[in-house]
């Protein structure tokens, strides 16, 4: 009788994390190699080395017995990582923090080497090779705090007041009918149909920010572009007067919205990527020069927070600076929500 061969053990949530630090700091350590050999190799990770990498350490764990890593996604190697400060933090490898770097998602789609021209049946012209399109890039660290700084932080309070300077509001729920209050979830696309429906951005525009808008409309949910998705978009005006105080030049703005579920953190790169991109769209290119991020989280049960940032302007270093913030408790709580 032939005996069967033991199953792969499934790689855990820890076993994972491990996994993929030690695929990291390879990655890093054959980096540092070629820079002693005095060759200056490029920072920014592929999607083919992420593969080959797996594909290796997969080889090492079938050996010695395991889990393994599947490579059937691996544009979602590190979107993984960045997605929680927590997951982060447990996946980067401290030798490389040490060595002062850390990762960050490489915008847009291009190739990593030199654009190849496309032949006449293939990818068209600067668009990267499968396999060669960028993952993630070793960047130096700066400041104290370097992962944390990639993050917004979320105050915490006890009513009746926050410990910090984020106050603390009622938003109403009586409005939403049963058949919505039956189906919470704690995804993104339910707290975007909260949003949109309570009215949470226009009520912290409205009372908490010091911009000053005259009005604000709803345009679009889920607005896909070309290397950033705005999952909320508003329309503002300000008032002439608001609009020189604030060295603006047109009164209309963008209100973006970033939501995340109570599993996700801001990630504040994300946010600033955004924004770039918003400018691009022919449609808005002249009456809008300026425009207003915001990031709405599920922080607790029927609880969110939501963020504010400064003015972004066209043409401008997209640099973002917390302007206001606030808590927002749904009343009647949903249950199930948080």
């Amino acid at each position: 009788m032939t005996a069967k061969k033991p199953k792969k053990a499934p790689v855990g949530k820890g076993g994972e994390e491990s996994q993929k630090k030690r695929i990291i700091r390879s990655l890093f350590a054959f980096r540092i190699l070629q820079i002693r050999r005095g060759q200056s190799p490029s920072m920014t990770v592929t999607l083919g080395e992420v593969r080959a990498a797996i594909e290796r350490a997969n080889g090492r764990k079938t050996n010695i017995g395991g889990g393994t890593l599947s490579t059937g996604n691996t544009a979602n190697f590190f979107k993984d990582i960045v997605r929680r400060e927590q997951s982060y933090r447990d996946t980067w490898p401290s030798s490389v923090l040490r060595a002062g770097y850390i990762g960050l998602q490489v915008k847009g789609q291009k190739a990593v080497a030199t654009p190849v021209a496309a032949p006449a049946k293939g990818p068209k012209k600067g668009r990267a090779p499968k396999g060669q399109g960028p993952c993630f890039e070793f960047v130096p660290a700066t400041g104290s705090a370097p992962i944390g700084d990639l993050y917004q932080r979320v105050p915490t309070y006890e009513r009746p007041s926050p410990t910090g300077a984020a106050p603390v509001f009622d938003i109403q729920t009586l409005e939403l009918p049963p058949e919505v209050r039956r189906l919470p979830r704690e995804d993104e696309t339910f707290l975007l149909q909260l949003i949109v429906r309570l009215r949470v951005i226009e009520t912290h525009l409205g009372v908490v920010s010091t911009k000053s808008l005259e009005s604000l409309i709803h345009l679009q949910m889920g607005l896909k572009l070309r290397s950033a998705e705005i999952d909320s978009l508003f329309m503002g005006s300000l008032s002439a007067e608001a609009a020189r105080g604030a060295s603006l030049v047109k009164s209309r703005v963008l209100v973006a919205v970033e939501a995340k579920g109570k599993s996700d953190d801001i990630l504040k790169g994300q946010i600033a990527d955004q924004a770039a991109e918003l400018f691009g769209i022919p449609a808005f290119k002249n009456e809008v020069d300026a425009l207003v991020p915001m990031a709405v989280k599920l922080v607790g049960q029927s609880r969110i927070y939501v963020v504010e940032y400064a003015f972004v302007e066209r043409g401008k270093p997209v640099q973002l600076h917390v302007e206001s913030e606030a808590f927002y408790d749904f009343a009647p709580p949903i249950g199930g929500l948080g």
